[in-house]
C-alpha cells in the first residue's frame, strides 16, 4: 500500500479548496493507496493573522485608514470562518499532524511514498509572493509529483518564471490543472499533462451520496455563490432573476457578504454546500469550483467570469464546449443558460477516465472502482 501525502491549500476557509482536497483523497484512497493530507497550516494562515495577510494583497493597503477599517471588519470575519472550515478539514480530511514551515513538511514527508502538489491554486501567490513549499522544494526528486495544480492565471509572472523552472525541473512527473498552465510550462521546457479537478473525478452519482444527508427541497430556486467583487454581479443577477421569476438562495462562508446580500446560507456544512448545487434550479457563480459542480449536476448555468484571474473558469468551460455560458464584465449574461447535460457529463467522464489512469500509475493500482 503505498503512502502519499497530499500538500495543499486545505486550509484556507473556502469550500472548493476543502473539497478538492477531499475529492483527492477518495480517490486515491479508492485506488488502494494510504493517502494523508499534510496539515500545512503556514502562521500567515491562522485565524487571527489572516485577514493581515489577505490585506497584503487588497488594494486598500495603500491608505492607512482604509487598511484599519479593512482589519477591524475583516479579522473578526476570517477568524470565523477560519474555525468554522478548521472543524470541517479536521472531519473530512485525513491529517497528518500540523506543521507551519517548511522543515516541517519535509519532516512529514519522509514517512510517505510520494507526494502529490495540487490540486487547486498552490502554484499562485500566497498573500503577495510564492510558497515553495508548494513546489516541494527541498523534497527528494523521486517523491516529487504534482495533480492538476494551478497557477491562477494563464502563467506566473516574468518575474517568478525563472524560480518556478528551477522548482519543478526535478519533478517526477507535473500534471496541471489548465491547458495555459501546460503551455506556459512547455515554454520553460518542462513536460506536463492536464488532468481534472479531484472534484470532477467524481460524477453525479457521488456527489449525490456525499449531500445525502440533506434532503431535496421541494421548491425552485436560483443559487448564487459569488467569491470575488465582481463588477456588475448584482446588475446581472437582478436581471437573471427577473428573467425567471424564482427566488434567490445565497451561499456563503464571509460574513461581509452575509451582511451586503443578505445571504440564506451561511457558512454552511460541506455537504449542505454541495446540496444546494444538486436542488438548483439555476446557478450565478464566478467561482471555479461553482462551476464545476454545477457542471456535475448538469444545471443550468450563468458563468459571471470575475475581473481577474479568469482563465481556470474559462478554460473548464471551454473543455466541455460551453464557452457560451460566460459573460465577461461587459457582456449580458448568456440569453439561455441550458445545455445538453448528458453531453457535458461523457464529455467530464472521458476527461476524469484519463486522470484516474494517471492516478493508477502513481499508486500502482489496477484498476478505477
Amino acid at each position: 500500500m503505498k503512502r502519499i501525502g497530499i500538500l495543499t491549500r486545505h486550509v484556507y476557509p473556502n469550500y472548493g479548496s476543502l473539497l478538492q482536497c477531499r475529492a483527492l483523497e477518495g480517490a486515491l484512497a479508492s485506488l488502494g493507496a494510504a493517502p494523508h493530507v499534510i496539515d500545512y497550516f503556514p502562521h500567515t494562515d491562522r485565524p487571527l493573522r489572516l485577514a493581515a495577510s489577505r490585506l497584503r494583497e487588497s488594494r486598500v493597503r495603500s491608505s492607512a485608514a482604509k487598511s484599519a477599517a479593512y482589519l477591524a471588519v475583516q479579522t473578526p470575519n476570517m477568524a470565523t470562518m477560519s474555525l468554522r472550515f478548521r472543524k470541517f478539514q479536521r472531519r473530512y480530511l485525513t491529517l497528518t499532524p500540523t506543521c507551519e514551515d517548511e522543515t516541517g513538511v519535509r519532516s512529514l514527508a519522509d514517512d510517505v511514498d510520494l507526494v502529490l502538489t495540487g490540486s487547486d491554486q498552490v502554484w499562485n501567490s500566497v498573500h503577495g509572493q510564492l510558497d515553495p513549499v508548494y513546489f516541494l522544494d527541498g523534497q527528494k526528486p523521486d517523491k516529487k509529483h504534482s495533480y492538476a495544480a494551478s497557477f491562477g492565471s494563464n502563467a506566473p509572472s516574468w518575474a517568478d518564471a525563472h524560480r518556478v523552472a528551477s522548482w519543478l525541473e526535478d519533478f517526477t512527473s507535473v500534471s496541471v490543472r489548465e491547458r495555459s498552465a501546460q503551455a506556459a510550462l512547455e515554454a520553460m521546457g518542462i513536460p506536463s499533462r492536464v488532468d481534472v479537478d479531484p472534484v470532477l473525478l467524481h460524477g453525479k452519482e457521488y456527489w449525490t451520496e456525499f449531500s445525502s444527508s440533506h434532503l431535496p427541497v421541494g421548491s425552485r430556486y436560483i443559487l448564487v455563490y459569488q467569491l470575488h467583487n465582481t463588477p456588475g454581479f448584482k446588475e446581472k443577477l437582478a436581471a437573471i432573476r427577473s428573467r425567471h421569476n424564482l427566488p434567490v438562495r445565497r451561499v456563503t462562508p464571509d460574513a461581509k457578504m452575509l451582511m451586503e446580500n443578505r445571504a440564506s446560507d451561511y457558512l454552511v456544512d460541506p455537504a449542505k454546500f454541495v446540496a444546494l448545487f444538486r436542488d438548483a434550479s439555476y446557478v450565478v457563480t464566478d467561482s471555479f469550483h461553482g462551476t464545476a459542480f454545477s457542471l456535475a449536476f448538469g444545471r443550468p448555468l450563468y458563468a459571471l467570469l470575475p475581473q481577474s484571474n479568469s482563465t481556470r473558469n474559462e478554460d473548464l468551460l471551454a473543455s466541455v464546449g460551453l464557452t457560451r455560458l460566460a459573460s465577461a464584465l461587459d457582456d449580458v449574461p448568456v440569453e439561455d443558460p441550458h445545455y445538453d447535460a448528458d453531453d457535458v457529463a461523457a464529455k467530464l467522464l472521458t476527461r476524469s477516465n484519463d486522470s484516474w489512469s494517471h492516478l493508477r500509475e502513481l499508486v500502482g493500482a489496477g484498476g478505477r472502482p
